[in-house]
């Protein structure tokens, strides 16, 4: 849905009105990108989301020179398996990896969601505000930390029947 056409500023595109409320306001520092649930509930291949995604973050910045800061999808979104998400997060964090014109954003997988999709509760948008501004503060401000938890570890307890996961960050 977010994929640009031949006539970037189209309205009737998801990619055109944003393109064009972009234009209206003069620029934007960067694009904040948190997506990927209806990809997971369909079942999209890590390939396919990964190409889709780097297009639109190629064709932001190569028409407006704007990077995109991605934020990593959460669990279970839109009904998604576990599986089906992890093929949209491995996508972003090789898209953090491999191009330039993405920034690492926030990983957001431990942040609860009301719906399975969307963040509305104050708690919950607190924190997914405070963790783009570390994105963006280190990115252009000259931060210090720029991410959420990152798994560093996974043990069992001592009776095998529970995992422990170590988070750094």
């Amino acid at each position: 849905q977010w994929q640009p056409g031949g006539n970037l500023s189209d309205p009737a595109t998801l990619f055109g009105s944003m393109y064009r409320r972009i234009l209206a306001v003069g620029g934007a520092k960067a694009i904040l990108w948190i997506q990927g649930e209806t990809d997971a509930s369909n079942g999209n291949s890590t390939a396919t989301y990964q190409s889709q995604l780097n297009t639109f973050i190629d064709t932001v910045y190569t028409n407006q020179g704007i990077r995109t800061v991605v934020a990593q999808i959460g669990n279970r979104y839109g009904g998604a398996t576990s599986a089906n998400a992890d093929k949209i997060r491995l996508a972003q964090k090789n898209i953090w990896a491999t191009n330039t014109n993405a920034i690492q954003g926030p990983t957001l997988y431990d942040i609860p969601t009301d719906d399975g999709v969307h963040y509305s509760t104050d708690e919950a948008l607190t924190k997914v505000g405070d963790r783009f501004w570390a994105a963006i503060s280190k990115y252009f401000y000259g931060g210090t930390d720029g991410t959420g938890p990152q798994l560093s570890s996974a043990t069992y307890d001592s009776a095998r029947t529970t995992i422990l996961l170590n988070f750094t960050d």
